[in-house]
């Protein structure tokens, strides 16, 4: 559920294939969904929206004149996000104006230059959480869709370029099309997030990441009825799966990540800030915490104390 371990078991592939199934892509494909910038040109030539972006490569190149045609405010991330985390300590970079941005550039002249970090200057999409949505999917061996599930963001943390904390599982056609044109299109095999961002300015999905690993939030697909980790599985120890139409299970369910929901409401409440809150009407997906296996819950309690405990020391 993280890059660096998909990078890790993606690179040393051909060793560790004595030992493991790999029910997902070859490392040229992986390659093209982890470096956002191979992502996007990929996107592009796909037909995906994207928003808008300018690429700062090893050498410090970059179309100066497309920096004068964005509109601010801006991020600066990472074409891959663990290097740029490596280089800044932090994820993304929100800037206001162009000279914001110049100062930015002159400051980190080196960082950019020495780490070989490939920086990414985007548009910042308008709207709040509720405007993305993540497509989870599994794709075959021939990168058809075999099922899948989209959850729209209700709560994240940070606020602004967070992880889901809390997310309703709903169904839009236009995000089934562009998830499963990607897809194909990267010819993907395996499990899968993508994430799109609505943009009211044109009405349009724009895609803003493709995770090429299950994350976290898989759980939730296999309890609204479509266990995409065994079809995965299935597939992996050989049992070829069709299906005439892609399998894409149940709605109106709410899937919480406990105790960082509580944390959220908890920091609203400092902050005198009203976030959305859960739907009562909607059934409950648990992410980690359960009364039938609770190890994980714990252990994931005592990270979260342990990181406070450290903070405050």
């Amino acid at each position: 559920t993280k890059d660096e371990w998909l990078i890790a078991i993606s690179e040393y592939r051909r060793e560790l294939e004595e030992y493991c199934f790999y029910p997902m892509s070859d490392w040229d494909v992986i390659r093209k969904c982890v470096d956002k910038k191979l992502m996007y040109k990929e996107a592009e030539k796909i037909g995906i929206p994207i928003p808008k972006t300018v690429i700062i490569n090893d050498e410090m190149k970059f179309d100066d004149e497309m920096l004068d045609e964005l509109e601010y405010p801006i991020i600066i991330k990472g074409a891959i996000p663990s290097q740029f985390l490596q280089g800044f300590k932090i994820k993304t970079i929100l800037l206001r104006d162009r000279s914001e941005l110049d100062k930015w550039i002159k400051d980190n002249y080196e960082i950019l230059r020495n780490k070989s970090i490939n920086a990414l200057i985007q548009e910042v999409i308008p709207g709040d959480v509720s405007n993305l949505y993540t497509f989870s999917s599994y794709s075959n061996t021939n990168a058809n869709i075999v099922a899948f599930s989209i959850i729209q963001k209700t709560i994240q943390e940070p606020p602004d370029f967070g992880t889901i904390v809390v997310g309703q599982v709903i169904r839009i056609p236009e995000i089934i099309e562009l998830g499963t044109q990607i897809i194909k299109g990267m010819g993907f095999y395996g499990l899968s997030n993508t994430e799109f961002k609505y943009d009211s300015k044109d009405g349009k999905y724009k895609l803003m990441e493709i995770n090429p690993r299950s994350g976290k939030s898989i759980y939730y697909t296999t309890m609204c009825g479509v266990n995409q980790p065994y079809l995965a599985y299935s597939e992996a120890i050989g049992e070829k799966i069709e299906f005439q139409e892609p399998l894409e299970g149940d709605y109106d369910k709410e899937w919480i990540v406990l105790p960082e929901y509580f944390l959220c409401k908890l920091k609203d409440i400092i902050r005198g800030k009203k976030r959305k809150i859960l739907r009562n009407k909607s059934k409950k997906i648990y992410a980690v915490c359960s009364f039938n296996d609770p190890i994980p819950g714990l252990l994931l309690i005592y990270e979260i104390l342990a990181l406070a405990v450290k903070k405050v020391i």
